[in-house]
């Protein structure tokens, strides 16, 4: 009976060394300090785990429980100190650290999970909440910033819309803030421009000129022009996707047809 008491005890106190070491490895392999060294570091602890702990047996459900626990306990303290380190309004700034970010942490977990069934869920899990801190929470800034998602429009600043449309993508089918600031972003230029052409109608002073611009085929070379620069926009930087096409197709429509506008198109 001493004897297996003592194994147990030494057991217990190998597994609890043995999730400490795991979590001081990946802490390491996340800081990027001795990269290939701290990997192998890794590496060797997920072996060991391997090693103590056999399929199916209670010790092991029991250990991964723990791991799982403070797994996503480390993950969101660490996603924290990021976020307190990188959060700003500035949208394009904002994605271009968290483009080349999501790629490191997404390496690191990558080789994390492919060890087990169990470190695949807890880093599915851990997927789970990098997705909601760092761009789930970030949606009212993306939308609501005037260096958010209409401003990088504006400016045709297509790298960084790449990006906020593959990370949004990455890691849930979710692109529902892109949508609304694009279907925005649309209307707000077609309304600048009907703006700028009854404008141009009330300063003209001769009659005829005057009936002439009334006839609106400037106005829809303008809003050919916008046209074809959104749809750009939806090649380039939203792969294509059938979704914006068809939003870029309905608010011209709808804008276009409006009833009350001193002008025909």
């Amino acid at each position: 009976l001493a004897v297996t008491e003592f194994r147990n005890s030494v057991y217990l106190e190998l597994k609890r060394k043995t999730l400490a070491a795991l979590l001081v490895a990946w802490a390491k392999v996340r800081a990027h300090d001795d990269r290939v060294v701290n990997a192998a570091l890794l590496n060797s602890v997920l072996a060991l785990i391997e090693e103590l702990l056999e399929e199916k047996t209670p010790e092991r459900k029991e250990f991964f429980e723990r791991a799982n626990e403070a797994m996503l306990k480390a993950s969101e303290d660490f996603y924290q100190l990021k976020l307190k380190e990188w959060n700003t309004d500035d949208c394009g700034s904002y994605f271009d650290w968290l483009d080349r970010f999501a790629a490191e942490e997404e390496e690191v977990l990558t080789s994390v999970g492919k060890n087990s069934d169990e470190l695949a869920q807890i880093t599915a899990a851990i997927r789970r909440l990098f997705y909601t801190t760092f761009l789930l929470n970030y949606k009212p800034t993306l939308v609501t910033s005037p260096f958010g998602l209409g401003h990088l429009l504006q400016t045709k600043n297509y790298p960084a819309l790449k990006k906020v449309k593959r990370l949004y993508t990455q890691y849930k089918d979710d692109f529902s803030s892109i949508y609304e600031a694009f279907k925005t972003h649309i209307a707000v230029n077609i309304n600048e421009r009907f703006t700028e052409y009854v404008k141009l109608i009330n300063e003209e002073q001769d009659e005829k000129a005057q009936r002439k611009l009334k006839v609106g085929a400037g106005l829809v070379n303008q809003l050919v022009q916008l046209f074809n620069e959104q749809d750009k926009v939806c090649v380039e930087c939203f792969d294509n996707n059938p979704n914006f096409r068809f939003l870029l197709n309905k608010v011209f429509e709808e804008e276009i047809n409006k009833e009350g506008l001193p002008f025909s198109l």
